[in-house]
């Protein structure tokens, strides 16, 4: 048997992640795809489940690691990359604008 093509989209359906168009097109799949409508009955519940979880609670379960703290540092290295992009498409233009007042005059 082959698989659905949709197979992997139960989860995304169930929690709502899938864009609108996509949860559009999954619904319509699911009305003619037993296996799907299955694998999503299977995991209907757990929005449910998932809302009754205290997040304090959930601390003792997640390890503090050296990751935990690198996401601050990849974003500073990214605004930064960004700003220098900035600054030499700045000055790019600048150097171009300057070239076509000189070959104007």
């Amino acid at each position: 048997m082959t698989r659905c093509e949709f197979a992997h989209d139960d989860g995304a359906y169930v929690l709502g992640a899938l864009a609108p168009a996509e949860r559009a097109a999954y619904e319509r799949h699911l009305s003619g795809c037993a296996e799907c409508r299955e694998a999503v009955a299977e995991i209907a519940v757990l929005p449910g489940l998932l809302g009754r979880l205290d997040p304090a609670g959930l601390e003792q379960f997640l390890e503090v690691g050296p990751e935990t703290n690198r996401v601050p540092a990849l974003l500073d290295a990214a605004r930064e990359r960004r700003r220098r992009e900035r600054s030499r498409s700045r000055r790019r233009y600048a150097v171009t604008a300057l070239a076509a007042a000189v070959l104007a005059v």
